[in-house]
């Protein structure tokens, strides 16, 4: 471990600031983007915690600086896909009647809640003005989310009426949905477990399979009347919306057994992974085709997902987790390893926003203490105290030669908010340390 510290106290690279505003020689974003390289066409930036403001500014920061340096046009964070078609148009610029109602029906809470994650959507907004909407936003997860599944439904259901004139169809679909959607338009995944029986969450999945199965039949014929762009974002919404079925459906398994059956198949992880290959391979295409451009391309994404998600291997975590398979495992083996990049992220102390999810039970507390043995904190707490970054895949190699590294071979404990999880440090190939963090502003 002492060969760690020296090396990493040499080689890392101090951050500046933290403000995307910084007005400083941007030294330190340059060498970061070096160790990127021009090849890959993922970056991941993980989030060691949710609504942390120092992390959500450095990304902005970060996110600033490839798309302006480096040829980014995408970024894609942990929001459900069908609803984040609100967000995507209005950073296309496109008009917005009611701006606050966008954001609460198009962006998950943990950007939507707080300043931070808004100024990044207004930036890409701006930025697209002067740019020719070359800027793109995505959300990777699944339909609706934990919440609401009315949204997205609808969404769905105005293409059909509106662009393609299915009328039959939208019909027959929105009359099989409504006694599903009456219980799933809030607390969609715990009313599905609750208020659905076995035969019931039977019945959805045929009726969002079989919607899919009509997108497919009826591809020549959707796209004849409206365009290949919308209707893939329809029909991989669909495909989003039985995804988050799925996951509710793991859910309950392993709510009901010690040795839950598709334990090892976390629906998000799987979402995601499809996701954000529908964003590189087919809506790239569709995008290319939509404004007249070559959809050779290359497409270069930044991803934004919480630690769990970028990792990228599979580990036992707990009796919630399981084994878990994680969309960072998943894009990378379909994508390449040379062509994804993953920054890890840790912080050192500080404070945060205990059960923010709920307004009322709202409250600022002191991030737990990191674990007496095998946490991560500490150890790189102890190669600097203030704020920096470290691309530690370069410890694996020497002389050409992989070669095996005591610390990035570890599992340690890392902390998310008020729990942990396990990490080895090599299942990213940088990461970042915050030395001290803040609650993110509420909007």
């Amino acid at each position: 471990m002492i060969d760690f510290f020296e090396w990493a106290r040499e080689n890392k690279i101090d951050i500046n600031s933290v403000d995307p505003h910084y007005d400083g020689e941007n030294i330190d974003l340059k060498a970061i983007a070096s160790t990127i390289g021009d090849d890959v066409q993922i970056v991941a930036l993980s989030e060691g915690c949710h609504n942390n403001k120092e992390m959500m500014l450095l990304h902005h920061r970060i996110i600033k600086y490839l798309i302006e340096n480096c040829g980014f046009t995408i970024v894609a964070t942990e929001t459900g896909l069908p609803e984040s078609r609100l967000i995507f148009d209005y950073v296309q610029n496109q008009p917005v009647s009611d701006v606050e109602s966008m954001y609460k029906k198009g962006l998950n809470k943990m950007y939507a809640e707080w300043q931070e994650g808004r100024d990044l959507i207004e930036w890409m907004r701006i930025y697209n003005q002067a740019h020719n909407n070359k800027l793109q936003y995505y959300g990777l997860d699944i339909g609706g989310f934990y919440q609401n599944w009315l949204n997205p439904m609808n969404q769905i259901l105005r293409y059909l009426l509106d662009l393609v004139v299915d009328t039959e169809y939208a019909n027959k679909l929105a009359s099989e949905l409504e006694p599903f959607l009456a219980v799933m338009t809030e607390n969609a995944r715990i009313n599905y477990n609750e208020k659905l029986d076995s035969l019931q969450r039977t019945q959805l999945a045929i009726i969002l399979q079989e919607a899919v199965d009509v997108f497919d039949k009826n591809k020549e014929k959707y796209v004849s009347k409206s365009n290949q762009f919308e209707f893939e974002w329809a029909r991989q919404s669909m495909i989003s919306m039985q995804l988050a079925a799925n996951y509710y459906e793991n859910i309950l398994d392993i709510q009901a057994s010690k040795n839950p059956k598709f334990s090892g198949l976390n629906g998000r992880e799987i979402a995601m992974h499809k996701n954000m290959m529908w964003i590189s391979q087919v809506m790239a295409e569709a995008m290319a085709t939509q404004k007249g451009q070559s959809p050779n391309e290359k497409v270069k994404i930044i991803w934004i997902n919480h630690v769990i998600h970028t990792k990228t291997e599979t580990q036992y975590q707990d009796n919630t987790w399981r084994f878990l398979t994680p969309a960072g495992q998943m894009i990378r083996e379909s994508v390449g390893h040379d062509k994804v990049f993953i920054v890890g992220l840790v912080y050192g102390k500080g404070k945060f926003w205990k059960n923010w999810q709920k307004l009322a039970k709202r409250s600022i507390d002191v991030v737990p203490e990191p674990k007496k043995e095998g946490g991560i904190e500490p150890i790189l707490s102890a190669v600097n105290k203030s704020n920096y970054f470290i691309h530690w895949e370069e410890l694996l190699v020497k002389d050409g030669f992989s070669v095996p590294n005591v610390f990035l071979s570890l599992t340690f404990f890392m902390r998310e908010n008020d729990y942990f999880i396990k990490i080895r440090p090599m299942e990213w190939d940088a990461c970042i340390y915050l030395n001290e963090v803040n609650p993110a502003t509420p909007y």
